[in-house]
């Protein structure tokens, strides 16, 4: 993943050609890391983008519909630094992935964006006994498991404010309604802390017209 943090003559051809091939345990290793270097290797060389966009979204495109739920989950973030239409739709497609961390990373990638897009897998973000998937099976630990609900709570309560003004009227009474829900349920203080911020700053519900 280092090499993704320099700026190397030649090196994102070489990124693009590790992450497109192989379908072995192993080699799928290769692949994740070498999405990833691309993801911020592209950050960091925001120019590059255009000159091998076609090249970045077969390989990208390739690794969203891998049977591997960690390579399509990394496939979100590798689409977000895209910075294109068709990596939105891309990350569109993603929120109706069958692995709750696929959904949850393309709808933060979105949310970040004020792409309202995301808000129904927000609101499933935010729901008190939100879906955690085990990367492996020492996650199957409760302590393990309730440490990964917390991180998918934040992050989901996170993307609000940027998401907010992209709303309509039913889908920020939705989140509000959601914010409650959170609040009044047994979620960790910091959880707790974090969503009654968030609610006391959510747009207030608009006034009935007047007779």
């Amino acid at each position: 993943n280092a090499l993704g943090e320099f700026r190397v003559p030649n090196l994102l051809p070489v990124l693009i050609a590790a992450a497109g091939q192989g379908t072995t345990d192993q080699e799928a290793a290769v692949r994740f890391a070498a999405l990833k270097s691309i993801a911020v290797y592209l950050e960091a060389n925001p120019s590059e983008r255009v000159a091998s966009a076609a090249a970045l979204r077969a390989v990208i495109d390739k690794a969203a519909q891998d049977e591997k739920p960690l390579l399509r989950s990394t496939a979100a973030f590798a689409y977000s630094v895209l910075e294109s239409p068709e990596a939105l739709t891309g990350l569109e497609r993603l929120l109706h992935d069958a692995n709750p961390d696929v959904r949850y990373n393309a709808a933060l990638n979105l949310a970040r964006r004020a792409d309202p897009r995301a808000i129904d897998v927000i609101l499933e973000m935010l729901e008190p006994t939100v879906a955690v998937a085990s990367a492996n099976d020492n996650e199957d630990d409760k302590q393990a498991l309730g440490s990964k609900r917390v991180a998918i709570h934040v992050n989901a309560l996170r993307t609000l404010a940027t998401l907010a003004p992209k709303l309509t009227a039913p889908q920020q009474s939705a989140v509000r309604q959601a914010l409650k829900k959170l609040i009044a349920s047994e979620v960790p203080a910091a959880v707790q802390a974090q969503a009654n911020e968030t609610l006391a700053q959510w747009p207030a519900p608009a006034s009935p017209p007047q007779p």
